[in-house]
């Protein structure tokens, strides 16, 4: 592939992943350059030198591969952790980019969805806006934005482009075949993070009281997905339980043709990978997590009643 046209390929890429008007400046927190310097590379011009190819890739998860920049053997993991502070509407690009992955094994009888993790399904949080902004507003508190920008949970608003974009991650997922293996005590993850949040004064009682009532919910809507192994829409779902703590969430899709393995970072962070070897690694490490892991969906009627039975203890005792 030419220079001049893998170089038009990746503007292209830039301006995709970003919104109308903050090329230059989200470009400008990341390369050393002048703003006349970014322009005169935007227009082709000047070429974007490899290493500021990289920089840029790095903070806007664009593929080299796909511009034909990159070698995929070699790129382990693209990534979607911007390093500096990104606009809502770049953050909601960078999601969308996302979505794009995931669209391509919804509704497709080959596709499965693998992942092990501490907290609760993703798939399950479609339908609570209060729990979406929360694993928002986490994120924002990692990454050291809330005191500067935002302040208090009540106070932080979020678009209502932002918030579907979330909850349309969500619903894709439910259109996927998914096996789960969760930590015994998925929900002890809000119960630690609210009462963190609570004496830094970030969340209110009144905040917290919406927060319980959403857990409440969701664990019944849990509780039904379980004993079917169904989601609404029709698509199987297995949950287990592992006897061995889940540190870090990670996971896969598979359909046998186009395979991405994920792991999750820091809030809605994540590095992704399509190198086999990795998503090979990943897949035996899921495994090798089934076999000291107990199925409590469909059969599991035992075990799922005491499950969901603890879980309701631990909301509980959330702001109590």
């Amino acid at each position: 592939m030419k220079i001049d046209k893998i170089n038009s390929e990746f503007i292209e890429a830039i301006k995709n992943r970003l919104a109308m008007g903050s090329v230059i400046d989200t470009l400008s927190g990341i390369l050393p350059l002048s703003k006349e310097a970014i322009y005169r590379r935007l227009r082709g011009e000047v070429l974007f030198t490899y290493s500021e190819a990289v920089m840029i890739a790095q903070n806007l998860q664009i593929s080299l591969d796909e511009v034909g920049l990159g070698a995929t053997d070699y790129a382990l993991y693209g990534t979607n952790t911007p390093t500096f502070a990104l606009s809502e509407d770049a953050y909601t690009e960078i999601l969308n980019h996302w979505i794009g992955h995931i669209a391509r094994f919804q509704n497709k009888e080959s596709a499965h969805f693998y992942v092990a993790t501490g907290s609760l399904p993703v798939s399950l949080l479609t339908s609570y806006p209060n729990l979406l902004k929360l694993s928002y507003y986490i994120s924002l508190y990692e990454k050291g934005d809330i005191y500067d920008k935002y302040g208090k949970f009540s106070e932080t608003l979020i678009s209502s482009d932002l918030l579907n974009t979330l909850s349309n991650i969500t619903a894709l997922v439910q259109n996927i075949n998914s096996t789960y293996i969760l930590s015994n005590n998925p929900f002890t993850y809000y119960l630690e993070q609210v009462q963190y949040l609570h004496e830094l004064e970030l969340l209110d009682e009144d905040d917290i009281r919406q927060v319980k009532g959403e857990l409440y919910s969701l664990a019944n809507d849990f509780k039904s997905i379980a004993a079917s192994g169904k989601y609404k829409t029709g698509y199987l779902v297995d949950f287990y339980l592992s006897e061995i703590r889940v540190d870090a969430s990670f996971g896969l899709f598979e359909d046998g043709l186009y395979n991405i393995a994920f792991i999750k970072m820091l809030g809605m962070n994540y590095r992704l990978s399509r190198n086999m070897e990795v998503i090979k690694t990943h897949r035996r490490s899921f495994d090798n997590m089934k076999h000291f892991a107990t199925l409590i969906s469909k059969s599991g009627s035992s075990r799922r009643k005491l499950f969901f039975e603890e879980q309701k203890i631990i909301i509980d005792k959330i702001g109590s």
